[in-house]
């Protein structure tokens, strides 16, 4: 029934939409739509570049998710941002109808969503654009049909396919960038120049809490989808080893999240030397302390690659769903990953953990063996030397 009701109501903002009059405007405008999570959004960040160059002479749009907005000095070289906010898209009307008709009252020229992973949301929002070129992706979005698939890809004007030997999210971005702007780019990895951001909050935190850099480790347990999450008391365990090897674990997080890390913590034979910033710090601060931090261990999630993007390797805790696609990247030789030597479920999109019940990791997360994750810290702290 509650699909039914979104349905006609999506219907009726559409044709709501397809009422309202555009604005006109002297310069060609732009949309690029990018309303995926944080994690997603660093790894298209180098891409702008690209964008930017190619529309020189144009107003451009972006619509970002509103945990990117903290890093807006990021986007300085943008005329409009858009902040997104999903949960509120997707439970309040009044949010979502507003949102939309802005949409088009903007006026787009040509609207782009660079996603390999679509979802009904963002193609939604390309249609109502009203934009008369609409790019998108061939991509690994899901249909529940054929037809819907094919309704679906019908929104856009032009569809890029991407060779299947391109595997990793940087080089599908960069492959995406290249055919929009039908020109070789020089994109880089992502780097984060800290200089832009504000330092003061991470300062007091270090003399607060007496960390000296190199010797405290930045540990991000939580992941946006709780299959990914490996066990709370395998973290402890962890925890209690770094504490052994005379290292500052410093918990970081939402303040969703500040649940998981206090069970990790009730579960850890001492906290005295544990420090716990979950809930209570914005992304700059987490930048600056993940910069002093000795190296980074926890969950495939958006702070592993804020790690990689101001350089502290990396040890990140990896399922089978996107193995190969987000991580690892840049120098491989300070970034590593742990998994399940014997998963079956690499690449499958997440299809594992279909049957696991929420708060529960799926199976590759949950038998990722403390012994190689012991193992994986022991040849960080030996390459670091």
């Amino acid at each position: 029934m509650k699909k039914i009701i979104k349905a006609i109501v999506d219907c009726l903002i559409s044709l709501e939409c397809r009422l309202t009059t555009a604005k006109h405007h002297s310069k060609r405008r732009v949309l690029i739509l990018r309303k995926d999570t944080l994690g997603d959004y660093i790894l298209f960040y180098p891409t702008l570049t690209a964008y930017r160059k190619v529309y020189a002479d144009a107003e451009i749009t972006l619509v970002i998710s509103k945990l990117f907005q903290s890093l807006s000095p990021l986007l300085a070289d943008f005329e409009n941002v858009i902040w997104y906010d999903a949960k509120r898209y997707s439970t309040d009307l009044f949010y979502r109808r507003s949102f939309l008709l802005n949409l088009k009252k903007q006026g787009f020229d040509i609207a782009i969503q660079p996603t390999f992973s679509r979802e009904p949301a963002g193609d939604f929002m390309i249609k109502v654009s009203g934009a008369p070129i609409r790019i998108g992706v061939d991509g690994d979005f899901t249909a529940s049909t054929k037809e819907e698939r094919i309704n679906t890809d019908k929104i856009y004007t032009q569809l890029i396919s991407i060779p299947s030997n391109i595997v990793t999210e940087i080089d599908k971005n960069i492959f995406i960038a290249e055919q929009i702007t039908k020109e070789k780019n020089d994109i880089l990895f992502p780097t984060i120049d800290l200089k832009i951001f504000n330092d003061t909050e991470a300062k007091k935190i270090i003399t607060a809490n007496k960390l000296v850099e190199n010797k405290y480790v930045i540990i991000c347990p939580g992941s946006g989808t709780t299959f990914k999450i490996w066990p709370s008391e395998k973290f402890a365990i962890i925890t209690d080893y770094l504490i052994e090897k005379n290292i500052t674990p410093v918990f970081c997080g939402s303040e969703g999240e500040k649940k998981l890390v206090a069970s990790i913590m009730n579960q850890m034979k001492s906290k005295e030397r544990v420090v716990d910033i979950s809930g209570t710090t914005n992304l700059p601060t987490i930048l600056h302390l993940l910069k002093h931090s000795y190296f980074y261990f926890g969950s495939d999630t958006g702070i592993t690659h804020l790690a990689a993007a101001v350089g502290t390797p990396a040890i990140c805790l990896m399922g089978g769903g996107h193995f190969g696609r987000f991580f690892p990247y840049g120098d491989l030789n300070k970034n590593k990953i742990v998994f399940d030597k014997k998963m079956t479920c690499k690449g499958d999109n997440w299809l594992c953990a279909k049957d696991v019940k929420a708060g529960e990791s799926a199976p590759c997360v949950r038998d990722i063996r403390i012994e190689d994750v012991k193992k994986e810290i022991d040849a960080m702290i030996d390459s670091l030397k």
